[in-house]
């Protein structure tokens, strides 16, 4: 992308650039669908990039996510939208901008797992919404100081997301994420978050194709 308009400036002012790994990879592309659906629940979405699947890029640094979400607008004004489809902000209101850009920051911030899709889509209570699942799991030995300081979320299917919240604000989601250990074959973890929102430093890596 060549030099921003200045007229994108203000549009962008609030956007939350998002990178993370999945672990394990998504093993198909409806494992993968599944997970940016549900991603893209959380705000509206200006660019979605994924590492191909089973390609070299996978196999040598797993498999990344980076995606630009933009709260204060409800549709994104980087896609083709109809004449009666302008992209509008959800408010004028800068305080409530703010507010909601660090909503949606806490949230990914507290983002642990999602189920893998392999695992839920034959569960047809899961499906039809008349089941949450656990998301069961242990803490490395470095990180059993955790145990009892946080709660997860439970998954269903209108909110698949397992999100955590922590007792005590000392206390990171990073490292959480990092002590747990889980079953594979069930559930998909996000690792090694990233989270922006200097949008300044946005606009010159999309001006960079950095993004």
């Amino acid at each position: 992308m060549s030099k921003i308009p200045k007229r994108f400036h203000q549009y962008f002012k609030y956007a939350v650039s998002f990178k993370c790994k999945i672990i394990p990879p998504p093993k198909t592309s409806s494992e993968q669908q599944f997970i940016i659906e549900n991603l893209q629940k959380l705000a509206t979405v200006d660019i979605l990039k994924s590492t191909k699947l089973n390609s070299e890029e996978m196999i040598k640094d797993g498999f990344q996510l980076k995606i630009l979400f933009n709260p204060a607008y409800k549709k994104s004004m980087l896609l083709p939208v109809s004449i009666d489809e302008d992209a509008e902000p959800i408010t004028e209101s800068q305080s409530r901008n703010v507010a909601n850009r660090d909503k949606l920051v806490r949230k990914l911030d507290s983002l642990i797992a999602i189920p893998r899709y392999l695992y839920v889509e034959n569960d047809e209570k899961f499906l039809r919404n008349e089941r949450q699942i656990q998301f069961t799991h242990e803490l490395s030995e470095k990180g059993r100081f955790l145990t009892g300081k946080y709660d997860l979320s439970l998954s269903s299917i209108e909110n698949p997301i397992v999100s955590s919240t922590m007792a005590d604000e000392k206390l990171n989601n990073y490292g959480l994420r990092a002590a747990i250990r889980h079953n594979v074959s069930h559930f998909h973890k996000f690792q090694s978050i990233e989270i922006n929102t200097n949008y300044r430093y946005i606009l010159s890596q999309l001006e960079s194709n950095s993004f």
